[in-house]
């Protein structure tokens, strides 16, 4: 699954409102974003407290949102920038 460039994540957080903050944690965690890159398990079980399961259930319903989004409305890449 691709990553979001540069610092997109808050971008689309804060403002589009597409991502809530647990899933815009994952992935700025498992892609770096931040600092390191973290596994699903890191994420999970240090960070957060849940399953590496549901971390990436997390950030595939993220992803999907934001793909079904982009899908639908092909301009809306251009308005984040």
């Amino acid at each position: 699954m691709g990553s979001l460039p540069g610092n997109q994540g808050n971008v689309l957080r804060l403002r589009f409102g597409i991502v809530d903050e647990a899933e815009q944690r994952s992935i700025q965690q498992q892609h770096g974003f931040l600092g390191p890159e973290y596994t699903l398990r890191e994420i999970g079980v240090i960070t957060t407290g849940v399953t590496r399961e549901r971390i990436r259930q997390q950030e595939k319903e993220a992803m999907g949102r934001l793909r079904r989004i982009m899908e639908s409305n092909p301009t809306y890449y251009r308005e984040l920038m």
